[in-house]
């Protein structure tokens, strides 16, 4: 049988390339999705009984909360990652395990190992993720010993951040608090055995779960894995609509996936002006709406202060601890620490 295709792709080079390769097998152009609304319209007219598969991007993929509700068994989904199309071979290895897969999203379940870790994700395009992790670390190492892991499959920003070089994968801030870049090819364990040191996870930018779960690479397995021996975890968003939709959307699956997750809420770089006010509105009443355990947290904008703290590869703790970041930063370690 044809399998209809549908793409939401902002790069038409790209999608160009998907449909080309697609097309040359048993797939049938159904519709090239230009606007989230073009793509919604056409989820909702698809039929129970053709099989349909969506290619589509981050940037659509950024709504995937709203999706959600119009993909039914016989829609199999693809988000592709990066700036240019796969090549030929691994598209289809891509495609044909998603055909495979059966969806079953509310049956899905993960089994946590909790451990003595919080970890630190959010949404695309820069939130801020890696320099909240390093922040909120320092300010807990002032009470206990804390291990900061970067253990993003993406990128490895962490040690970056520190000034370190290539091949240093570990350093230690002060007394309280050691750095760990956990390498992918590494059989090292991460997770220091003593109960008494709390370990800090940079999980990188969320993926989309369902798919974590499911994929047979090391770097998708990667956030999954390690964000089963966390005990909670901290979601990072900057003010911006789409942000806060991939928060919501996350919280979703989070909370048919891992129902008993504690998460809290991190809105990163709030400016003063009507729109980012507007934002914070928002963020806020998405608070609300997912009901959940864990709180929200406003981290105020200042660029000056941030490029000073990375200039000197320290944190905002050592560089301006009367500020009103740092003070933002304590009040979610205390939080956290409880």
């Amino acid at each position: 049988m044809k399998i209809e295709l549908i793409t939401a792709i902002s790069n038409f080079q790209v999608e160009d390339s998907v449909i080309e390769s697609l097309t040359q097998r048993e797939f049938t152009l159904h519709f090239r999705a230009l606007t989230f609304s073009d793509l919604e319209a056409v989820l909702k007219s698809c039929h129970v009984e053709q099989r349909y598969l969506l290619v589509m991007d981050e940037g659509f993929a950024a709504n995937f909360g709203e999706l959600r509700k119009y993909l039914s068994e016989s829609i199999s989904y693809l988000i592709l990652s990066g700036e240019s199309a796969p090549k030929p071979e691994l598209l289809f290895e891509l495609v044909y395990e998603k055909l495979r897969r059966v969806q079953t999203v509310k049956s899905s379940r993960i089994i946590r190992t909790l451990g003595n870790a919080i970890g630190v994700t959010g949404s695309w395009a820069s939130p801020g993720i890696t320099s909240v992790a390093l922040n909120l670390a320092a300010e807990l190492s002032l009470s206990r010993d804390v291990s900061l892991n970067d253990v993003n499959p993406q990128r490895r920003d962490l040690m970056h951040l520190l000034g370190m070089k290539r091949d240093q994968y570990q350093v230690k801030m002060n007394d309280r608090l050691s750095v760990v870049d956990h390498r992918p090819d590494s059989s090292d364990q991460f997770l220091l055995e003593d109960p008494n040191t709390l370990n800090i996870l940079d999980l990188g930018s969320a993926p989309d779960l369902e798919v974590s779960l499911s994929d047979r690479r090391a770097a998708g397995r990667s956030f999954a894995e390690f964000m089963q021996s966390c005990s909670e975890l901290v979601f990072v968003t900057s003010p911006e609509s789409h942000s806060l939709q991939q928060m919501e959307g996350f919280s979703m699956q989070l909370n048919e996936m891992v129902p008993n997750m504690k998460i809290t809420f991190v809105l990163n770089k709030l400016g003063s002006s009507s729109r980012h006010q507007g934002v914070r509105r928002s963020f806020q009443k998405k608070l609300n709406e997912i009901n959940s355990e864990g709180r929200g947290f406003l981290i105020p904008a200042d660029y000056s202060l941030m490029d000073r703290a990375q200039g000197r590869f320290a944190s905002v703790l050592e560089v301006s601890p009367r500020s009103a970041v740092r003070r933002a930063y304590q009040e979610l370690a205390v939080y956290l620490n409880k």
